[in-house]
This record gives C-alpha cells, structure tokens and sequence, in this order.
C-alpha cells in the first residue's frame, strides 16, 4: 500500500439538542454480505403525532473485502419504495472505508413510517457496513421559513469549469441558520488523475467553508458523497446557494442527489 501524506482543513461539528418529535437509529457494528441484493442493516420506524414536513438524514462506513470491487448503499422510504442515496462505492484496497451519506425533506403521513438503510455488494466481493445511522429531524419545531431545494436525479457535465446543479434562493430571517448541501459525485473513468471529478456548495460566488471534494475513482463507476455544514448568522435578505461540479481532464463527471437546506437554529440549542 502506498505512503502518502493525508490533509484535514476546514472542518465542522455540530450537536442538535434532539427536539420532542425527532427519531434516530444507529448501529455501529461491522456487517458484511456477499449478496448482490439488498440487505438490511438498521431501521428507523416512527409514527408522527401529525402530518408534516421531516428532514431526513442518513448516514455509514462502507468498504469492499475484495479490492478493485464496489458496495452499493441506500436509505428504503418502506412505504413507497423510493430509495434514497443509492449509490455505489468503489475500493481500491481492502482495508479503505469510504463515507456514505444522502439527505431530503420529505412530508409523512400521521401513521407508521419506517426507512431501513441497505447495502449489498456489487457483481463480486464482499460489501461491509458499518457507524449506521437514520436521523428524522420535525421542521415545524423550527423557526420558519425553511429553505430547500433539490435535484436528485442524474446529470452529467464535459465542463471543466464548476457548472450549477442545484439552486435555492432564500430569504431567511435575521438569525442562526443550519445550512446543509449534500451530493454524489461521479467519474466515469478510473485510476489516473486527469479522470478526477470535484463538487462544491458555494453562497453566493464563495465555497462555503471552502468545501470542495476532489475524487477520482478506482473503479469505473464510483460515486463519492460532498457534503456542506455551516452554522452562521443570517442577514433577512435573498440569499443563494448552489451545488456545482466538474470535471478535470478525463470522461464526464456526474452529480445526483444533489439537494440544498437551511434551518433556523435560534429556538433549538446548538455547539
């Protein structure tokens, strides 16, 4: 395995005090499948007290035992079959664990709602999963209006310049915002590094937080979560966010799940 130096900069936490109506589920157990159908790993089943608005938050470590392979993830709405964040990710070496992670807001029912997180392995090897968790975040707790927007299906670009995806204009109030922007990149070729794919969220025409991922798959075909935090304070004024991506000199570079949210945090204890 090659030696190399790793980099860190520009990094975020946030703790959210859990609300009276907000669900979670978490399993940080390793499991493993050779199975190219989807299993199981954690479920999340909640009723609502009323019909509302949730954000839905999801997330995992997911590797393949067996290098140059893939492992396929995704969070099942059980109730209508739609999954969510379903993506493949490609290993070079089999010891490498790679983030999984999708995001959207999505208005339930006053009945029983369950979401399961999935994974399974992809032709060959053997797919694990691990640090599973499904967050249901109740919006009208929160302080309105609420910002989002998304694009979730698939877009591919030849730019090698950042081309827009997702937009959400918003006018918040003068307050803390949470700002969430998540996405998939994509390569559609593998290993040299003219093949590499970037994603960003900016406000505005600047990064937030300088965020930009750089990925450049081992297999043809894996995708890479980007994923935006920020917590600042809001002037009462139109504001715009975008994700965007590109990519550098290789084959096209793909986005999907693409999707965009601020909430306000002024009436929730936030660190």
């Amino acid at each position: 395995m090659a030696v190399g130096t790793s980099g860190l900069d520009k990094t975020r936490m946030m703790i959210l005090e859990k609300g009276p109506n907000d669900e979670h589920a978490q399993d940080n157990s390793d499991s493993n499948t050779t199975s190219t159908t989807f299993q199981d790993k954690l479920s999340l089943v909640f009723t609502p007290p009323s019909a509302g608005d949730y954000l839905i938050l999801a997330g995992a470590g997911v590797k393949n035992a067996t290098s140059l392979r893939k492992t396929a993830v995704r969070l099942l709405d059980n109730g209508t079959s739609t999954g969510y964040g379903d993506n493949q990710s490609s290993f070079q070496n089999t010891t490498d664990w790679h983030p999984w992670y999708t995001q959207f807001k999505i208005n339930l029912a006053a009945s029983s709602q369950t979401f399961k997180l999935q994974w399974s392995a992809v032709a060959i090897g053997t797919a694990h999963i691990r640090e599973a968790t499904i967050i249901a975040i109740r919006l009208d707790h929160h302080r309105p209006p609420i910002g989002y927007a998304e694009n979730l299906t698939n877009a591919s670009t030849s730019n090698t310049t950042y081309v827009d995806r997702t937009t959400l204009t918003h006018t918040p109030e003068n307050t803390f915002q949470m700002i969430l922007g998540a996405m998939f990149i994509e390569s559609q070729g593998f290993g040299a590094q003219n093949n590499n794919v970037a994603g960003r969220v900016i406000e505005g025409a600047t990064p937030i937080v300088m965020v930009e991922n750089i990925h450049r798959p081992s297999v043809r075909g894996g995708t890479w979560p980007v994923l935006a935090l920020k917590r600042q304070e809001t002037a009462e004024s139109s504001t715009t966010w975008k994700t965007q991506w590109k990519r550098f000199a290789g084959p096209s570079a793909h986005i999907k799940d693409s999707s965009i949210i601020t909430v306000d945090m002024d009436d929730r204890r936030v660190l």
